[in-house]
């Protein structure tokens, strides 16, 4: 019964403070009006070291194809990639990490919030279609290990936000 209490007491204490290394904490879409919306992606990474990950972000860009961008695509109704509108995006880190080279730099060891902000604008020729945003390419250096990971497809699924919809010819 004693190792019972003591299995319990390390539960109630220990589980909840467990996470990932990475996590996608939020998604959203916030509609601007009916041609523009803004896209946003929060996530967090926990580094045992020294580590980087992209500022910068290219639209289309395949999993693995960079090591220094964040990829995404922009996805219509049925979830398929489009080249509908344009996009303006670029990742902001919290207040423990600086900049340099278009690359964010965790220098103390921890728990580092993310968030992508990605402007998304439509003509307003353009179908009445609803529109998403899915991360495709998430990149990080870890300098303990000296090398690059990528998001596997699978853990970039929890990466997109909701659907928004645009040119609504009913507004």
């Amino acid at each position: 019964m004693k190792y019972l209490y003591t299995a319990v007491t390390i539960a109630l204490f220990v589980a909840p403070t467990t996470t990932s290394a990475f996590e996608s904490t939020y998604q959203d879409v916030f509609r601007i009006n009916d041609t523009t919306s803004l896209f946003v992606i929060e996530y967090s990474f926990a580094f045992s070291d020294i580590a980087e990950m992209p500022v910068l972000t290219k639209r289309n860009l395949e999993n693995t194809k960079s090591d220094t961008l964040l990829g995404y695509e922009i996805l219509d109704d049925d979830g398929n990639q489009t080249d509908a509108g344009e996009t303006l995006g670029i990742v902001v880190a919290d207040a423990d990490t600086t900049v340099t080279n278009s690359q964010t730099y965790s220098t103390t060891p921890g728990r580092t919030e993310f968030t992508l902000y990605m402007l998304f604008t439509t003509p307003d020729t353009e179908p009445e279609m609803d529109y998403s945003l899915q991360v495709t390419n998430l990149p990080f250096y870890n300098s303990s290990s000296d090398r690059t990971f990528h998001l596997t497809d699978a853990e970039l699924s929890h990466y997109q936000t909701p659907e928004v919809e645009h040119n609504d010819s009913d507004q």
